[in-house]
């Protein structure tokens, strides 16, 4: 079995050296043949007819190119010239033959137009040679003919001519030969300045409608664009020739150096764009500062098109490019995924022109062979690219403007419940000042009848001053939340600043405990030191707010247990303080609302049988944040629950650094 399989993969190795010798054959067949320009077609590709010798010095002259030929040094080339960034002069022969009765007037296309030096030899059967040069280095006064591309005009004789070709490049070495006739050609050019006409319109139309976007909506991602397409616009500008020949035809150099300056500058504006379409900096962070990366290199090829450095920043930018694709996978995914027009389209765009920008950067750097495909995709793509995304932010803006009218919609309806909230809360508080007074009066009556009551009253005995006692503390305790059920409205209004004076805590918490009645005298013990820090406070509002946690202290906790109170100085964050400590037996308060028992309306556990709207946590929270405090639960520990309270004091308190402590 074992001998089969050994047996089995030496034949699949055969097959595949037979098939790659083949190809090797086929290749340098197609090479070595000449270009036969028998004038049946318009055009004749010079593609598989080229052969190369690398130049790295420069300095050879033609002579010894000749004679370099003759020694066989030259390689056959399948394809087209693709080396990518290389600083070598190359030079490429082609063996041309005119047969009897073809014209012989013919025109070189030397492709792409950013070459810096060409010079052409023809040595025909006859032995004259015939010399031309060309090049985006020379003025466009200076071409032969004017055309974007470089264009060389023949005169062939019958017979097998010779034809030599010197390149020299900063940019990318690309050649891409073509002989055309000069009635097809002219046939050709003017079709093709129709559609580049429309392709550059095209970019101008999408240019000038998000400038309109951005002044219209003020997002930066319209005017990130406009830059993207222009510059684009103008990078391919370059490319085809079209800036040299009709921009700047006397300053070949400036001409050069925009081609590199545009493409550093449109990679910026690419990368910042999707990253902005694709939210990198929010939800892929990572991504987002690989693509500033990216496009920091993009700024330093810019930069480098004015110095003699380009050819090394511009492929490694085309490399960065290449990368961002891979960079931009995850993030497109997660847009694909959102299902909405234009997330969906941004996606797609991004597909079909990451597809043709691959092709055109591998051509680019060498990678892959370059063909007239090559060129002309990344500029017909991109057409198709900017209008899909022009459509996706049309969507996005029409959406926009949707969300804009329904976030009106809402606020104006919160304006409209606002308002009435606010007439509302005018009525209640009207109503509660009412209430107030009224029973003010009847209040003061008891409070009245019961001390005089007392003083005509000739029996002393304990019981009957203790029911004169218990009727006085309910009346206290009723004064007070009536005082301040009268003055709520200043609670809740936050621009209204307590009141502050200096508070004697001490006499503020004996009179907090008297009014809790006798059971609430006899169950709070109050633990403080011999002397206590001023607090500059409201009285009233702090009166309310301690009576309302010693009041809970004791509604849910069981009858006749202790309730034990700390006063002491404290610091919390950096600063001297007071703090309150109120500790008692009882059941552990629900984890639901443990977050949420200072909010309106929440209330503890239902179990207690106590009667209240949910109110008095909320508001003491709220006083002791009014007076820059705070008011805590501790950690329900060993049974026992804890509220801890802290305002600061008016002046620092020596002494060494506490933090709040846990319930014991």
């Amino acid at each position: 079995m074992l001998s089969c399989r050994r047996k089995a993969l030496s034949v699949i190795l055969q097959v595949l050296a037979i098939l790659g010798l083949l190809a090797v054959l086929v290749d340098s067949a197609q090479a070595s043949s000449p270009v036969m320009l028998d004038g049946r077609a318009g055009d004749v590709d010079g593609r598989g007819h080229m052969a190369i010798f690398r130049d790295p010095e420069g300095t050879r002259t033609l002579d010894e190119i000749i004679g370099i030929d003759t020694a066989g040094r030259f390689k056959p080339i399948p394809g087209n010239v693709g080396l990518g960034y290389t600083p070598d002069t190359i030079w490429l022969r082609m063996d041309l033959v005119l047969p009897e009765g073809a014209p012989e007037r013919w025109l070189l296309e030397v492709m792409p137009s950013y070459l810096d030096h060409l010079d052409l030899y023809l040595l025909p059967p006859d032995g004259v040679r015939h010399g031309a040069t060309a090049g985006d280095r020379l003025p466009f006064s200076a071409r032969t003919e004017e055309y974007r591309n470089f264009l060389f005009p023949l005169h062939i004789p019958v017979g097998k001519s010779r034809l030599y070709l010197r390149v020299k490049s900063t940019s990318a070495m690309t050649v891409l030969p073509r002989f055309w006739q000069p009635s097809a050609f002219e046939h050709a050019v003017s079709g093709e300045s129709a559609l580049l006409g429309l392709y550059y319109g095209a970019l101008l139309t999408v240019t000038f409608l998000n400038l309109i976007g951005f002044a219209i909506n003020r997002q930066s991602i319209y005017l990130t664009y406009s830059g993207y397409v222009s510059l684009i616009g103008v990078h391919f500008f370059a490319i085809d020739g079209l800036l040299a020949q009709f921009a700047l035809p006397d300053h070949p150099l400036i001409a050069n150096q925009m081609l590199g300056a545009t493409m550093g500058l449109g990679a910026i504006f690419g990368f910042r764009f999707y990253a902005q379409v694709l939210r990198l900096p929010g939800r892929f962070p990572w991504s987002d500062r690989v693509i500033w990366g990216m496009a920091l290199l993009g700024g330093a090829t810019a930069i480098s098109a004015f110095t003699p450095y380009y050819s090394a920043f511009a492929p490694l930018l085309l490399l960065a490019m290449i990368a961002s694709l891979l960079v931009f996978l995850k993030p497109l995914t997660s847009l694909w995924r959102n299902r909405d027009a234009e997330s969906r389209l941004i996606a797609l765009a991004y597909t079909f022109y990451a597809g043709l920008l691959f092709t055109t950067l591998t051509a680019a750097l060498g990678l892959t062979e370059p063909t007239k495909l090559s060129l002309i995709s990344s500029l017909g793509g991109s057409v198709i690219h900017f209008a899909i995304l022009h459509s996706s932010l049309f969507l996005r803006a029409h959406r926009a403007q949707r969300d804009k009218l329904v976030a009106e919609a809402v606020a104006e309806r919160a304006l409209q419940e606002g308002s009435m909230e606010r007439e509302i809360r005018i009525e209640r508080e009207r109503l509660l000042d009412m209430i107030g007074h009224e029973i003010l009066t009847p209040v003061a009556v008891i409070d009245a009848a019961n001390q005089t009551l007392r003083v005509l009253d000739t029996d002393t005995s304990p019981d009957r001053e203790k029911r004169y006692d218990r009727i006085g503390g309910a009346v206290e305790r009723l004064k007070a939340m009536l005082d301040l059920a009268t003055h709520r409205q200043n609670l809740e209004a936050d621009y209204s600043e307590p009141a502050r004076h200096p508070i004697n805590i001490k006499g503020l918490m004996q009179e907090s405990v008297e009014l809790l009645g006798p059971e609430g005298e006899k169950r709070v013990a109050v633990r403080s030191g011999t002397t206590l820090p001023s607090v500059q406070a409201d009285e009233r509002m702090l009166r309310f707010a301690l009576l309302n946690l010693l009041d809970n202290a004791v509604k849910y906790s069981p009858r006749n247990s202790p309730i034990e109170v700390d006063v002491s100085p404290r610091f919390h964050d950096g600063r001297s303080g007071l703090c309150w400590s109120i500790v008692n037996d009882g059941a552990a308060i629900p984890r639901d609302i443990e977050t949420t028992i200072f909010d309106k309306y929440v209330r503890g556990s239902e179990e207690a049988g106590q009667a209240g709207m949910g109110l008095g946590l909320y508001l003491t929270r709220y006083i002791f944040e009014r007076h820059g405090g705070w008011v805590q639960l501790e950690e329900n520990t060993k049974g026992r629950i804890c509220f801890l309270a802290w305002l600061p004091t008016d002046t620092e308190q020596a002494g060494a650094k506490q933090e709040a402590g846990q319930c014991e």
